[in-house]
């Protein structure tokens, strides 16, 4: 049983570097506001988790430790499952593996992928906006993610913001996959 479960709504589009920074400056966005995070993503030797389209990862911020596995439900939305970890629990599991329990599977899973990811988030039209900066591997990319309750209300307010800001909607597939491409994994 994890600790918490959650449904995740969220909108992407990748963006370039001048765009990323001029949201920042628009926003009144400061160095101090930015937090970084480490995700860590974990599959077999083999992907079955990727295979199965379930994502497990550890993402730590600062000294703090999470596992989420994500999969999805009957509307292709992300339904997660989160675990809360001590700060060695974490690091030993990111150095050494973990037992597949978490994402139900009787397979031992390793570190196979690690991201790193610069974002500032805050509350907006009553969802959440992220302006995300990721690097993995040789890549560095620019997103802004916008999480919601209502698909079609938060859809058209997503819509609505990339318009009056003059950005081209560009589809952005999930981190974890643009992790594990640039990984050679997939």
């Amino acid at each position: 049983m994890s600790d918490r479960t959650s449904l995740e709504i969220e909108f992407k589009c990748l963006i370039n570097k001048e765009q990323y920074e001029s949201l920042l400056k628009e926003f009144n966005i400061k160095p101090q506001d930015i937090k970084e995070q480490i995700n860590y993503y974990f599959d077999t030797k083999d992907l079955e988790l990727r295979k199965k389209h379930i994502m497990c990862r550890i993402r730590q911020k600062g000294e703090q430790y999470k596992i989420t596995v994500k999969t999805k439900n009957e509307n292709n939305d992300n339904v997660e499952n989160h675990y809360f970890l001590t700060t060695n629990e974490g690091k030993e599991m990111i150095k050494n593996g973990m037992d597949g329990k978490y994402a139900n599977t009787s397979s031992f899973l390793s570190n196979v992928a690690t991201l790193k990811t610069e974002r500032v988030s805050f509350p907006y039209e009553g969802g959440k906006l992220f302006f995300d900066k990721s690097t993995y591997g040789k890549i560095k990319d620019y997103e802004i993610e916008y999480e919601v309750i209502d698909k079609i209300a938060g859809e058209a307010i997503f819509n609505k913001f990339l318009d009056n800001h003059k950005i081209t909607h560009k589809e952005a597939i999930s981190k974890s996959q643009r992790c594990f491409k640039e990984a050679g994994l997939i």
